[in-house]
């Protein structure tokens, strides 16, 4: 059987013999399935997958060695990955479920693959999200005119390669206090924020009334 099933927060996932793949035909499956309010991050770490024995082989269409990835329950399905058409070095998933298809035959060469995934929470259905499209509106739940105490809320905002993300403030408003050590909202140019990376800095840290500026990504 090629059938793995994860459930755990974090993790790592290969390809059977990696780094030798397995030269065989069989179909794998990898199924990440997290809590309920997390998206799944998973980076890659290593990617060779070859129908033949030349790396250089773009292997285009990827007919017979190659990786599929499933973005949630009945969504978007990504690839064929293989050769050098290689899946994103950093990916995010759109909900808590995802699912890595592997088809391998006797011709299939490399070293397989490799990838380390994590979950990232997003907060409840009413504080946090992802976002992927272009002119999305992101909002603090506000009830009575205020919003909620104790709150800790996560938006993640995923842009295509080679683009960058420009935040618009319509309207801000949260308590003010000196080095905003109360209520503050934290812009990253990365997870880092989601997965406690010490060495991940804010790109900028707001509170009060005061309307910020139009923000740009670095990547």
């Amino acid at each position: 059987a090629c059938d793995y099933k994860l459930n755990n927060e974090q993790g790592t996932i290969t390809s059977p013999g990696y780094p030798n793949l397995t030269r065989s035909d069989r179909i794998c499956t990898y199924t990440i399935s997290t809590a309920t309010n997390t998206v799944i991050s998973l980076k890659r770490i290593d990617f060779q997958l070859t129908n033949g024995e030349s790396d250089d082989d773009d292997n285009d269409e990827c007919l017979t060695t190659n990786l599929r990835i499933n973005d949630g329950l009945n969504r978007k399905i990504l690839g064929p990955y293989c050769g050098k058409n290689q899946p994103e070095e950093n990916f995010v998933s759109e909900t808590n479920y995802l699912q890595l298809h592997l088809s391998t035959d006797v011709d299939s060469m490399g070293r397989g693959f490799k990838f380390e995934y994590r979950a990232l929470a997003t907060g409840n259905d009413k504080c946090g999200g992802v976002h992927t499209r272009s002119g999305d509106h992101i909002r603090l739940p506000v009830h009575d005119d205020s919003y909620a105490g104790e709150a800790t809320c996560y938006w993640v905002i995923m842009a295509p390669a080679n683009k960058a993300i420009r935040l618009h403030w319509n309207s801000f408003s949260l308590e003010n206090a000196v080095d905003c050590i109360y209520d503050y909202l934290e812009i990253y140019d990365s997870l880092g924020a989601q997965v406690n990376d010490e060495r991940s800095k804010p790109l900028a840290k707001y509170c009060g009334n005061s309307v910020p500026e139009d923000l740009l990504s670095h990547s």
